[in-house]
């Protein structure tokens, strides 16, 4: 009983840190974007296209942190598949 317990907090555990994992990668990716269009319109446009270059930046650190998701999501499901087959 205390082993079966134990192995429940493990797979709730490890759910968890993917969970976050995945949530910090999302979120990252965006304010990663966010910052790189921001530096490159003030410092190399001098804020001549602002908003439009950072919101450019935005929307492809949006896109990436949405294909690290899918391929966290690939990776599990390959995990999964492969735990399910032994």
């Amino acid at each position: 009983m205390e082993k079966k317990k134990d192995n429940t907090f493990k797979f709730l555990f490890s759910v968890l840190v993917e969970s976050l994992s995945i949530g910090i990668a999302v979120v990252s990716s965006i304010i990663a974007g966010a910052i790189i269009g921001w530096l490159i319109d003030e410092k190399v446009f001098k804020g001549k296209y602002s908003p439009w270059i950072t919101t450019i930046f935005i929307i492809l650190g949006a896109i990436g942190g949405i294909r690290n998701l899918i391929w966290y999501s690939k990776k599990r499901m390959k995990e999964l598949s492969k735990d399910k087959n032994g």
